[in-house]
């Protein structure tokens, strides 16, 4: 899959299940010409985030200067929206207990 620029670009189109839910657009713009010198390597486009989106959200593991930074930039594009820290990455601790005294796994045949 990955050795293909398809694939590769296909490869950006994947969305994990927790966030089906968001009606998002990606664009992916394939060159498959010569580069030249006359075309920027970075297309810029004009849209009004408030338009586009409810909130924003950052990422929670960021240390708070950081959060404060990124909120920083959201704000210096233009969004006058609800920034807030992203719950869907909360840390999560597991605990899986291993007994020494487990009895062997029998495996039978399918």
């Amino acid at each position: 899959m990955f050795g293909t620029v398809q694939g590769r670009a296909e490869s950006l189109l994947w969305k994990r299940k927790y966030f089906e839910h968001e009606a998002e657009v990606r664009l992916i713009l394939i060159d498959r010409t010569k580069p030249s010198a006359d075309v920027p390597s970075i297309r810029l486009l004009n849209f009004d985030p408030n338009e586009t989106f409810l909130t924003v959200s950052v990422d929670p593991r960021l240390v708070s200067f950081e959060a404060k930074e990124r909120e920083q930039e959201i704000r210096d594009a233009g969004f006058a929206g609800e920034v807030k820290r992203d719950d869907s990455y909360q840390k999560v601790l597991s605990l899986l207990e291993m007994h020494r005294d487990w009895d062997q796994p029998e495996f039978g045949s399918p």
